[in-house]
């Protein structure tokens, strides 16, 4: 059987790698926790009506009806769990074998579920024993007590929002169920096809409500991204990207209005519940933010950040989750990873922090990754060590990834294609190659210019993109960059410019694009 430390350091097999039946998950401690609650609850109540002194026929009876009681009350019973789950394949979410029903059985956590329980049955004969104690005489009466007091307390949650882990490992019920679907829901679902696309937006504007009046961060764009390509998207700062990236991961705030169409494995994004979405959110899209000194939160250690969204995304065990937390560490090459755990970010670098992101977003290996300026702020060596860390683990991981940043340089050698934006509108869309080879729109020009190179002589003012971007609340005629372009005519002050498509693949959004076009 392979063994954790080996599986990390190869691609993990997680949802694009599953077929039709596989469940991909910890079943052990769902199906485990499910036999031991009803065990423990039937030799509890037993144990409580010994003390009460309860006649056997009557207690027999009233297992069963209290059985019936609390499985009603669920909305997957454990007969209906069992009936779906164990003609599946399953298979272990740390070592991805095969586990057999025993395994589900006897896996770690046994003990903690025992002991879970022990403490809710001594809960439950609490009552029982005081009323044994001041004498109460009818069996009846005490066993109705007792049927109700443990109804009672077989209805109380065992978790809080700040400690979830401790209802995973003590009961089975419901809250248990609803996470093993939405975990297994994405993973259940056919390979998805190379020659599909895995993301497809379609004339998606977004706009928010300011007191200036109605501000259109992203217009018209239009985008298909298959599995396993990347793109970058580039463009000065307030051209759109950012709200690009977060209309896509379902982040805007509430003062933003979408329309358009986001596909994500030929699914609506619109038409997901804000539960759905949060589900796709680590298993199915990440993001690295631009800022980690103020993604990540200054007051937790690394460790805990790092372990949270596997506890809460693929419901490992704390100590597969640590385990797992420093073998991404290693991966991100991280020296002395089981002292980073107990670190807090303000001691880190800011090229480590943006490791610790990194980290944190392939964690659960998300079929697409967005990277939001992971460059930033960031020194020339480190950020070159950054970018190829990040096209290391796209192909090692099998991911497609988006790209944002504002230098063109930084795409040319990490992406498949390149989305140029400019005042919310994308103005060139082309696969890599051909966009440096044949760039149609001026601004795309305009940005390779302003790129130092090493032949450029010391001292050379870098060339500049003169004026400034277009009020974004006024809806102008004609081409935005039409006050910035050195080529503009009067027909792109008149006109906007629809999207053209020269072939290959190659759009763009110009009257009179750089080397004539169709």
């Amino acid at each position: 059987m392979s063994n954790f430390s080996t599986v990390a350091e190869r691609p993990l097999p997680f949802a694009q790698d599953a077929e039709p039946g596989v469940y991909l998950a910890d079943p052990s401690r769902r199906l485990r926790a499910f036999l031991l609650e009803e065990a423990v609850y039937v030799v509890a109540f037993v144990v409580i009506a010994i003390f009460a002194g309860v006649n056997i026929s009557l207690v027999v009876t009233s297992v069963l009806w209290l059985a019936l009681q609390v499985n009603a009350g669920r909305q997957k019973s454990g007969t209906s769990f069992a009936k779906k789950r164990m003609n599946m394949r399953v298979v272990d979410a740390k070592t991805f074998e095969p586990l057999t029903l025993s395994q589900m059985i006897i896996r770690r956590g046994l003990l903690a579920t025992l002991v879970g329980h022990a403490g809710l049955a001594i809960a439950i004969a609490a009552p029982t024993v005081i009323l044994n104690a001041i004498g109460l005489e009818n069996g009846l009466l005490r066993l109705a007590l007792t049927i109700a007091t443990v109804y009672a307390y077989s209805s109380v949650p065992l978790r809080n929002d700040r400690n979830r882990n401790v209802w995973d490992l003590v009961s089975g019920t419901q809250v248990i169920y609803d996470k093993f679907d939405t975990l297994t829901t994405p993973i259940i679902e056919s390979k998805l096809s190379l020659e599909s696309d895995l993301l497809t937006i379609d004339g998606l504007d977004v706009s928010f409500a300011t007191p200036r009046g109605n501000l259109k961060a992203v217009r018209d764009v239009t985008i298909r991204l298959r599995k396993g390509e990347s793109l970058g998207v580039v463009g000065e700062s307030g051209s759109g990207k950012t709200v690009l990236s977060r209309a896509t991961m379902g982040l805007l705030p509430s003062t933003a209005t979408r329309t358009g169409d986001i596909k994500y494995r030929g699914e609506l994004i619109s038409e997901l519940s804000s539960v759905e979405v949060r589900n796709l959110w680590g298993t199915g899209m990440a993001m690295i933010f631009q800022d980690p000194m103020t993604a990540l939160n200054p007051v937790r250690r690394i460790g805990d950040q790092l372990t949270e969204s596997l506890t809460e995304r693929i419901g490992m065990d704390k100590r597969a989750a640590t385990e797992r937390a420093i073998a991404l560490l290693k991966r991100v090459r991280i020296p002395d990873p089981e002292g980073m755990l107990r670190k807090f970010p303000y001691q880190l670098s800011g090229g480590m922090r943006q490791r610790i992101m990194i980290a944190i977003a392939v964690s659960c290996n998300p079929e697409m990754l967005f990277a939001d300026e992971p460059t930033t702020a960031l020194d020339v060596t480190v950020q070159a060590q950054v970018l190829e860390l990040l096209t290391e683990l796209r192909k090692e991981f099998d991911m497609s990834m988006i790209l944002v940043t504002h230098d063109l340089g930084v795409v040319a050698g990490h992406t498949d294609q390149i989305a140029v934006m400019y005042a919310g509108d994308m103005v060139e869309y082309a696969p890599t190659r051909s966009l440096f080879a044949n760039m149609k729109m001026p601004y795309t020009e305009a940005l390779l210019k302003s790129i130092p190179r090493l032949e450029t002589p010391t001292g050379t003012r870098l060339p500049v993109v003169e004026g400034r971007l277009p009020d974004p609340t006024k809806d102008e005629p004609g081409c935005a960059f039409a006050n910035r372009c050195e080529y503009v005519q009067d027909k792109c002050r008149a006109e906007k410019p629809p999207l053209k498509d020269d072939g290959d693949n190659h759009f763009y959004r110009c009257w009179f694009p750089l080397g004539g076009g169709k």
